[in-house]
């Protein structure tokens, strides 16, 4: 997708194309400097720092069933089985963990395999901002020290970050998030409402990346967004917190790949008729029922078979209040949810069928999960941005 002069000895990525992955906007800049923003394709990591999520859980009951409720029932597990209370806590937080990681890549990596879109996901926990998802994942500033990392190893890629999904936060984390982000500004890699007023999306790639650097969009939730001129609205610029025109899509919630087909592609005619660019969703969702039984999976992998019998009835006791208790007890992760949909390998295929049947409106950001899997959704952006 874009083309700029790489001035920086770092990892490179090559893809079996001869792309490389770190540079692939710079490597691309001739063909890609006349088209706006919102004409040119990113991958967006899905949940982007749900990575090595800790065991530790933040706001979980606000989720509700089935985290709760099966959260509850750990006392009388490990009293029933005689095994410590924390070894149980601590099997239910793998649980927790399979549901909910979407990458096994860290922030950095995602950005030199070719992702150019991050779905960053805040939470304050113990007087400081991670990202989380159920689960602490890691500091934001460790987050933020990666993408920097990344626009100064580079001379002209751009970044499109979101900063959403916010819990916990008062005026006094607001003021640190200011204060972390602080070094996009200064260093003069943020693209900001100020200088570029009206719609970011119509500008050109080459009137963005202009300065001989990498340069990076961040899109804030409103309600802890420090400084409106510096930092672009979750409301306008990331579709499933705002709704507007300016750049339509949604997730589709359903752990069923045909679902997402129709959905999707439902989307993507709606935003050619605005017309706008379009944020396509290729993830799945488990049910609470898949999530539970998730969960409940990893608990009792290792237990003999007495004691795996009296934990699930426990737990399906538990369970049917909210009729989750037809555990599938083949899922042991999201990923394999991804593997029976056979999402990973028709993700490409599916992308093309969609955007086949119109012309006039651009997959801006394509979101999917384990992208690490294959770089097919990476190379497509590339040949959409490209092309």
């Amino acid at each position: 997708m874009i083309r700029v002069v790489f001035l920086f000895a770092c990892i490179f990525t090559v893809g079996a194309q001869g792309i490389n992955y770190t540079t692939w906007m710079t490597d691309h800049a001739s063909l890609i400097s006349h088209k706006t923003l919102g004409d040119i394709s990113l991958v967006a990591t899905h949940g982007s720092g749900a990575y090595n999520l800790s065991n530790n859980f933040i706001n979980l009951d606000s989720y509700g069933p089935p985290f709760t409720t099966l959260y509850n029932c750990l006392g009388d597990i490990a009293s029933t089985i005689g095994q410590p209370l924390g070894h149980i806590v601590k099997l239910f937080a793998n649980g927790v963990q399979a549901v909910n990681e979407c990458t096994t890549k860290d922030i950095y990596s995602q950005l030199i395999d070719g992702s150019r879109a991050l779905d960053l996901r805040l939470n304050v926990f113990e007087n400081d901002i991670y990202i989380a998802h159920v689960l602490q994942g890691p500091s934001l500033s460790n987050v933020l020290a990666q993408v920097l990392k990344f626009l100064r190893g580079t001379t002209g890629e751009l970044v499109y970050m979101t900063l959403g999904h916010s819990y916990g936060f008062n005026q006094k984390y607001i003021n640190i998030l200011a204060l972390l982000l602080n070094p996009f500004l200064r260093d003069g890699f943020a693209i900001t409402p100020v200088a570029y007023p009206g719609n970011l999306l119509r500008y050109t790639y080459a009137e963005l990346v202009n300065s001989g650097r990498s340069r990076i969009v961040i899109v804030i939730d409103d309600t802890i967004n420090p400084d409106v001129n510096s930092f672009f609205s979750s409301s306008i610029y990331s579709p499933p917190d705002g709704g507007s025109n300016t750049l339509y899509g949604f997730y589709t919630n359903t752990d069923t790949i045909e679902v997402v087909i129709s959905n999707q592609t439902a989307n993507y005619v709606h935003a050619e008729a605005i017309p706008a660019p379009a944020a396509i969703y290729m993830t799945l969702t488990p049910t609470n029922a898949i999530a539970a039984s998730i969960i409940v999976n990893n608990i009792i992998a290792d237990f003999d078979p007495i004691m795996k019998i009296l934990v699930l009835n426990i737990f399906k006791i538990a369970l049917a209040v909210d009729n989750m208790d037809n555990l599938q007890l083949s899922y042991m992760s999201l990923y394999d949810i991804y593997v029976q949909q056979n999402m990973i390998a028709r993700r490409k295929s599916i992308i093309e069928d969609i955007q086949s049947a119109r012309t006039t409106s651009n997959m801006f950001l394509i979101y999917t999960d384990f992208y690490e899997s294959n770089k097919d959704m990476i190379d497509l952006a590339i040949q959409y941005s490209i092309t």
